[in-house]
């Protein structure tokens, strides 16, 4: 039966095998934190990265400073992770279920642009979209022989997941949703999980409506997860019911903090198989001859174009080389090199101890002493720059 179906499995392997084989192309980490994480497991001391301390012992074990090893492990969680929602998929549309997980890798750049960051959130989503798969396989009648082993397979999953990235809780409430009880038991969930999410992380939240422009982070700042959605934003209309307004929760959140925002396109991803199966996702008007959206070959083009561009996302290796340019030429020079905050932790995986990482200020470039190199695109007043970032400040 499953040789049968090797197109869709086929499918769902390229989809997986995208950020991975991006990685391998692009020879480094993308995301600002994942340089973190990389030294770390490179050996350097960084802290505990918001991580326990036998995560981050296991990157040093499994990773070990290496990019293969680590697309790798990051290809098999991302792998069996839709596998899961192929799995969650069936639950709702049975054999064309299998669209579910492709359409989740596709249809936006953010669960993809997840799946390349090394950091302890990839590992908390992944295994907890595998739970949610796992409570699945209890109700499926195709995996239902095995019973409660796939509840017991999933409580360590579910420790370990809210371990390592406390939101995955929001992803495991799916689990809730998914249980055969009445309506009104899911309604107070939902209530309960609102009130206890806004109670918990109001702080968190309130820091959110941030005015100051020269201290936005792109993944906190308001409205902007809309931006990668909007095109998915109608089929909200379609998600099944029981999971109606726990979808726009998410939609909310993530629109009100923007790196929460992928945790919403799974759902939004059922709505639009949904609708596609029902009746079909047909146009006003017809493009090149044709009126329904073909969104099987429509993933295959956005995922082909979020390969090309992941590529060459900030940094690349050319970037990496002339970072390292920059820290032979500080110290032969004995010089300080200074860097804008966001760039800190590539300087710490090169072995150049800066203490502009981790969050804002940035260095205050007139008032430090001079001579020094600095690591900026601004320019900065008296300094001559000497590569694309790299500035000579006499």
């Amino acid at each position: 039966m499953i040789f049968r179906q090797w197109h869709k499995w086929l499918a769902v392997f390229l989809v997986a095998l995208a950020p991975s084989m991006v990685l391998l192309a692009r020879g480094v980490v993308w995301g600002s934190d994942s340089f973190a994480f990389w030294a770390a497991s490179c050996g350097a001391n960084v802290g505990n990265l918001s991580s326990p301390s036998w995560f981050v012992q296991f990157i040093q074990f499994a990773v070990n400073c290496n990019l293969y090893q680590l697309a790798l492990i990051m290809f098999l969680l991302y792998f069996f992770a839709l596998c899961a929602f192929w799995i969650i998929g069936k639950h709702f549309f049975g054999s064309e279920g299998w669209r579910l997980p492709v359409y989740l890798g596709s249809l936006t750049p953010l669960i993809f642009l997840e799946a390349l960051r090394f950091e302890n959130d990839f590992f908390g989503w992944t295994l907890a979209f595998i739970v949610v798969g796992l409570v699945c396989c209890y109700y499926s009648e195709y995996f239902k022989r095995f019973g409660l082993i796939w509840v017991v397979l999933s409580i360590p999953l579910v420790i370990i997941s809210v371990e390592l990235w406390l939101p995955s809780v929001l992803i495991l409430a799916m689990c809730f949703f998914l249980l055969n009880l009445p309506p009104s038991v899911k309604k107070m969930g939902f209530v309960a999980l609102l009130f206890g999410f806004i109670f918990l992380q109001w702080g968190y939240l309130v820091k959110s409506f941030n005015f100051n422009p020269n201290t936005w982070i792109a993944e906190e700042i308001p409205l902007l997860g809309l931006l990668f959605v909007i095109h998915i934003l109608f089929f909200w209309r379609f998600v099944p019911k029981e999971f109606k307004w726990y979808s726009l929760f998410l939609i909310a959140l993530g629109a009100l903090k923007s790196k929460f925002m992928f945790l919403a396109v799974p759902l939004l991803a059922v709505g639009v198989l949904d609708k596609q199966l029902k009746t079909g996702i047909v146009l006003k008007r017809s493009f090149f001859g044709v009126k329904e959206v073909p969104v099987l070959y429509l993933c295959g083009v956005l995922l082909f174009g979020m390969v090309l561009a992941g590529i060459s996302l900030y940094p690349t290796q050319s970037d990496m080389n002339e970072l390292k340019s920059a820290i032979e030429l500080a110290q032969d020079n004995n010089l300080q090199l200074y860097n804008v905050w966001g760039d800190g932790w590539m300087l710490e995986s090169l072995g150049y101890d800066t203490n502009y990482k981790i969050s804002y200020p940035n260095p205050d470039w007139n008032n430090l002493p001079r001579p020094y190199l600095a690591w900026s695109l601004e320019d900065i007043e008296g300094c001559e720059r000497i590569s694309k970032r790299t500035q000579q400040c006499n």
